[in-house]
């Protein structure tokens, strides 16, 4: 029954790539990847991930992230002096969040800018 579906996704692999006109070579070049795993996956007697996204990319024309990594925060956090106490008129600083994009800046309330590790008994009045 499982030999079933490979051949299933052989036969429409092949569909694919005649429809899209994609070549063996074509692959090889833009992956990297060697003629065998082309001929052993077209052969469904291999799978490939990169063959399977690659494909994915041409069919509907996009372009999949692969290792995205997390963007740099360079020069969207800084420190800002906020407001803790209206009573007392007390200021500590705060980190701020500016997005890039519409230069909305971001801050949480006073209490989230420390490092709860470094709490000391004397620092909060009760």
């Amino acid at each position: 029954m499982s030999d079933c579906v490979y051949c299933k996704k052989q036969i429409l692999t092949k569909i694919i790539f005649s429809l899209l006109d994609i070549k063996s070579k074509e692959i090889q070049m833009d992956l990297h990847i060697s003629k065998s795993v082309v001929s052993r996956y077209l052969t469904g007697e291999r799978g490939c991930p990169e063959i399977d996204l690659y494909i994915i990319e041409k069919i509907f024309g996009i372009k999949v992230k692969k290792d995205a990594k997390p963007g740099n925060s360079t020069g969207t956090l800084s420190q800002e002096m906020r407001l803790v106490s209206k009573k007392s008129g007390e200021y500590k600083p705060v980190t701020v969040y500016t997005d890039p994009l519409t230069g909305k800046k971001i801050a949480p309330d006073v209490g989230w800018s420390h490092n709860p590790a470094d709490f000391r008994e004397g620092d909060v009045e009760r």
